[in-house]
């Protein structure tokens, strides 16, 4: 089937297949069980979904990089993409190297380097040498990691506490938002006009407030 497909190689097999997948789910031949067990594709998918439900402009992240990237609608007046990384862990607690990771994407689709040189911090514009002009940076992006900890365990039995308490300097440092799976639920089904607004001003972990 692949090769009448033109494909030959396994990067583009599992790009083909996953996209098959989705394609047999969204037309409703294919479950993918309770949130409570999703991890991996099944679970990027039911998030991705989730956005798409309620409204927002989620597209595909890069091939190999970021799972998504959400684009406000216009006149926003919360203008940054938000770059998302989502994750599954039957530990309760998110890991250093995923947070890493979505650290990696956002400073690389925000053109950070280049902030940096000019003397522009992301979280927070610094005045120019001198001038009295304040700098803005350019091209921000918020980074929101969605979390599927404890999996398999009901929801309301799973800890709270997502981020170790070793992590914490580097997740508010760098804006980052952490949303259990269950509370990205709630919080889109509940308060989609005010979503957009609640992931960018959570800095840490959001708490959800029901």
């Amino acid at each position: 089937m692949l090769k009448n497909e033109g494909i030959s190689d396994f990067s583009n097999a599992e790009y083909f297949l996953k996209n098959k997948l989705k394609e047999l789910q969204t037309n409703g031949d294919l479950t993918i069980g309770e949130d409570k067990n999703l991890i991996g594709n099944e679970l990027e998918l039911r998030v991705e979904q989730l956005f798409i439900e309620y409204g927002f402009n989620i597209a595909q992240g890069r091939d190999g990089k970021e799972d998504f990237i959400v684009t406000p609608s216009e006149n926003n007046e919360l203008p940054d993409k938000i770059v998302i990384e989502v994750k599954s862990s039957k530990k309760s607690c998110t890991e250093l190297r995923h947070l890493r990771q979505l650290d990696d994407w956002v400073y690389d689709l925000s053109g950070e380097e280049g902030a940096r040189k000019n003397g522009i911090n992301s979280s927070s514009p610094l005045n120019t040498f001198g001038l009295g002009v304040s700098k803005k940076h350019p091209t921000p992006h918020k980074g929101l990691l969605v979390f599927n900890n404890s999996v398999g365990l009901e929801f309301e039995n799973r800890p709270e506490r997502l981020i170790h308490s070793n992590q914490e300097d580097f997740v508010m440092k760098r804006n980052f938002c952490i949303i259990r799976l269950d509370h990205l639920v709630s919080l889109l089904a509940e308060k989609k006009e005010d979503a957009w607004q609640v992931l960018h001003e959570t800095v840490g972990e959001y708490v959800n407030q029901a």
